[in-house]
């Protein structure tokens, strides 16, 4: 894909072990003047490449175990991923726009993220097994009203 957004690493853990993923958290200081398809674009760009990556396959599968769902029940295994995603990973707002690899959010000192960061885990779980995935975006149009 030609998209490329000015992304700046932000580098806010300076101790402890790395995490895994490689880069971890951007900032995105072009989001607000970026059009909504190329945010959908860049964030199915992200959901693609994480969802190809063997040890988000395999938190699927595990997720899967623990909500004991059967292999070929898609409709269980969306839900389960939902469940779990919903459940486990703590909403928390940003000061500005970051995004966060799927793998730096499912570290167990991480498991936070705001709704993109939540949505590209969610997305790239379900790309992993095949699933279908959808983005919209939703928030308020300049005249106020919400819109999808």
């Amino acid at each position: 894909m030609a998209l490329s957004p000015r992304l700046r690493k932000v580098n806010h853990l300076k101790s402890g072990p790395p995490l895994p993923g490689g880069k971890k958290v951007y900032q995105l200081p072009d989001w607000k003047k970026m059009s909504d398809r190329n945010k959908v674009k860049y964030i199915k760009m992200l959901m693609y490449k994480f969802g190809r990556d063997p040890r988000i396959r395999n938190k699927a599968v595990e997720i899967y175990r623990q909500y004991n769902v059967q292999p070929r029940d898609y409709r269980g295994q969306s839900k389960a991923l939902l469940h779990w995603v919903q459940t486990n990973v703590y909403y928390l707002n940003e000061p500005s726009e970051l995004l966060m690899s799927p793998l730096y959010v499912l570290n167990p000192e991480v498991m936070n993220g705001d709704c993109d960061d939540i949505a590209i885990l969610l997305g790239s779980l379900a790309i992993a097994s095949r699933l279908g995935v959808k983005v919209v975006l939703s928030g308020r149009a300049r005249n106020g009203k919400m819109v999808r």
